[in-house]
């Protein structure tokens, strides 16, 4: 006589994500979420920090990183052509996929990145490999064909010369 199936964690998951959808008329928030998980019994449970003192600190990191992409300054540009001066807000801070680790994101001054020719390259990377989530999240919304089609454009044809002499590989 065969086993019966164990039901595997990602199908328990779907499951509890499913009941908690029902109960909440088909909407979940980060609070209902919390709730579900607190019992020791629940599958969600294992997914949280519960000591908190590490949680606090945690939320003290997600609250600093939040603060730092606040951050925004405004950039005087001169246009030469036409002799106008031009204010642009702009982040202060940004975060190259080269400067984030397991320990969280390292930031650097939005004008050191656009002066270094390397970390210029390396946030281009990090815009269209996000850029490419984005189109990848939101592929089913054909409203936005047109921009799909910029985006496809950007991740599969840059030339050298588009990106200042470095070529682009979004993985």
């Amino acid at each position: 006589m065969e086993k019966p199936a164990m039901a595997s964690k990602s199908d328990i998951l779907f499951a509890t994500f499913e009941a908690l959808l029902g109960r909440h008329g088909g909407r979940l928030s980060p609070k209902d979420l919390v709730d579900e998980a607190r019992p020791d019994s629940s599958p969600l449970h294992s997914h949280f920090e519960w000591d908190n003192e590490i949680a606090s600190d945690r939320y003290r990191l997600v609250q600093a990183g939040y603060l730092i992409r606040q951050w925004r300054g405004q950039i005087i540009k001169i246009e030469s052509e036409t002799k106008t001066i031009v204010f642009e807000t702009q982040r202060v801070l940004q975060s190259p996929a080269s400067q984030r680790s397991d320990g969280g994101s390292s930031y650097i001054a939005t004008s050191a990145i656009m002066a270094d020719a390397s970390l210029r390259s390396d946030m281009l990377q990090t815009v269209l490999t996000e850029l490419k989530a984005y189109r990848q999240r939101y592929a089913s919304l054909s409203e936005l064909a047109a921009v799909w089609s910029v985006i496809d454009d950007a991740l599969g044809g840059n030339s050298a010369e588009r990106i200042g002499g470095n070529p682009v590989v979004v993985a």
